[in-house]
């Protein structure tokens, strides 16, 4: 590995990364010419060539101590290790006129020990946490440091931040800009987000257990500081980890709504109870309630039913808003908003735009099983508008041939509750449903452009219908003899519905005509670019030929 280029050093400045007498000699003359840039990325590459075992790595160090840019000065402290205080005020350090360099030596990874466990003199570094009088009476920018590369400790933390809040912020030896300062840099820093958010669950027992207590104990904080600090715990806590089974329940309850805001506006936390339940308990407009159903949320076939019960102005601005907002509902309810705004009288066209551009979206974002499972129910909700349109005035026509057990699943009237009734037979008859699929609507904004072709099976179930229908006419004819006067016979009742299959076969049989007329279509201009290339192919062998001669 360590004779190939660093990607992010030119070519001409890769031997200054050797770490060799030579490639050191080389990158210390170089140095002054270097922008403060290419000195950073030289910095970060020649550590990683040879990690620790860069024996002349503290002679470039020496010398971008020296630079005139102070976060280069603040890189080279953090990486030298100084025996003493002594060291240290020889080289300046103390001295230097930028907090984040004098202070550099303090970091550390943990609560417990320095990072550099091996070496006595930085034995001190994590004294401070234990002792909150201690630690609170070190320079506001020394706090800043001992807290920025944290990967653990959160309940040594959450017990600092609540000493302070109980004690130093009463009696002004600490403000509230520095103790957010502290808590931003400790929970956003990645070493936090990576021990308790990425990390995942280990083998470990003791330290699954510890780091569910730190998570507990942080967002216990949250009940105890200003409303100002609560909010950085908030936004950026996880809602567990390790074994912890979560926010805490005395925390949610105790929350304010504001509080629950900034919790619900974020797309990784879950609460799916909880934002249903503010769902129901919010009025149009609220904005805890709109916060609820931004992300992670899915109106349940129960919800959207009771908001189709509502009289047609508020059902559109309810349905309108929960389009403009919902991130996360099932596409066949983005459709099934779009088609009933598209009809009410209470809408106009840019509202149903919003579900029509949230569906779309959706269908983007969907991906594998989900999408799969989420296309099945979108084609059940259009089989059911087809059967019972959300226009009153316009014709249905229920399921036929293979489908026709749901037709006694259609609810008249009511779109919506038919297509749950369909949603209901269909998963009970999970051993055909694979069979049946190819029947249901194709979804063309997926892609799915092609009808299945024709099969024996098909031809087979044609001819068998075809044979019904013959056997059922003849009987009906044998019986209108029968009939009185004056009544519509069955026969003509029985015309009347053959009429309707007969239209809704007509149109199918048109769209999959259309169909292969476009395939046709694309096979014809795909023969004549393979004539045209033959052509050319030839035409190339003749002049070869000549040229050849």
């Amino acid at each position: 590995m360590k004779d190939q280029s660093e990607p992010s050093i030119p070519e001409h400045l890769q031997e200054l990364l050797q770490p060799t007498p030579s490639g050191t000699a080389k990158l210390i003359a170089a140095w002054d010419g270097l922008t403060p840039e290419t000195q950073i990325a030289l910095l970060v590459a020649r550590k990683k060539r040879a990690g620790d075992f860069d024996y002349f790595y503290h002679h470039v160090l020496e010398k971008a101590l020296k630079s005139d840019n102070a976060f280069v000065r603040y890189m080279a402290v953090r990486e030298m290790r100084f025996r003493d205080g002594q060291e240290r005020e020889k080289a300046g350090i103390d001295n230097d006129p930028e907090p984040l360099v004098r202070y550099a030596h303090l970091e550390t990874d943990s609560v417990g020990f320095p990072s550099h466990m091996f070496k006595p003199e930085h034995a001190d570094k994590g004294s401070e946490f234990n002792d909150p009088e201690k630690y609170f009476a070190l320079p506001h920018e020394a706090r800043l440091a001992k807290i920025r590369n944290l990967k653990g400790g959160g309940k040594v933390i959450a017990n600092l931040i609540s000493y302070a809040v109980e004690h130093q912020l009463k009696d002004g030896r600490v403000s509230e800009m520095e103790l957010m300062e502290i808590l931003s840099d400790y929970l956003a820093n990645p070493g936090f987000r990576d021990r308790y958010v990425k990390e995942g669950r280990s083998y470990h027992g003791s330290r699954e257990f510890f780091k569910g207590e730190d998570i507990e104990a942080l967002w216990d904080l949250v009940l105890k500081v200003p409303d100002s600090l609560s909010h950085v715990i908030i936004g950026h806590l996880p809602e567990g980890a390790g074994l912890s089974s979560g926010i805490p329940k005395h925390v949610l309850e105790g929350m304010s709504n504001h509080q629950l805001e900034t919790l619900l506006e974020r797309p990784d936390v879950g609460l799916t109870e909880l934002r249903h339940q503010k769902f129901r308990e919010q009025g149009q407009g609220d904005s805890l309630r709109s916060a609820a159903i931004f992300y992670n949320f899915d109106l349940t076939n129960e919800e959207f039913a009771e908001i189709f019960s509502k009289p047609d102005q508020e059902r559109s601005r309810e349905l309108t808003s929960i389009a403009m907002l919902a991130q996360d509902l099932r596409l066949c309810v983005y459709a099934a908003i779009f088609d009933a705004l598209s009809v009410s009288e209470g809408s106009w066209g840019g509202d149903f735009d919003y579900a029509k551009r949230a569906f779309e979206n959706k269908l983007q974002r969907l991906k594998g099983w989900q999408r799969d499972k989420e296309l099945g129910e979108l084609k059940l909700y259009r089989l059911a508008v087809g059967a019972v349109p959300w226009r009153r005035e316009d014709k249905g026509y229920p399921p036929v041939g293979e489908l026709a057990f749901l037709e006694e699943a259609v609810v008249e009237g009511d779109t919506w509750a038919t297509f749950v009734a369909f949603s209901k037979k269909w998963d009970e008859a999970p051993y055909r449903t694979r069979r049946l699929e190819k029947h249901l609507p194709r979804i063309c904004e997926a892609g799915e452009e092609r009808r299945p072709t024709l099969d024996e099976d098909d031809i087979s179930d044609t001819d068998r219908l075809a044979d019904r229908v013959a056997n059922r006419l003849a009987d009906l004819f044998a019986a209108a003899r029968d009939e009185p006067e004056g009544e519509e016979s069955k026969l003509a009742q029985a015309l009347g519905k053959l009429s309707v299959h007969a239209t809704v076969a007509q149109e199918r049989t048109l769209d999959a005509l259309n169909s292969v007329k476009a395939e046709l279509a694309d096979l014809s201009r795909s023969l004549n670019r393979q004539r045209a290339f033959f052509w050319a192919v030839i035409g190339l062998l003749i002049v070869m030929l000549f040229v050849g001669r």
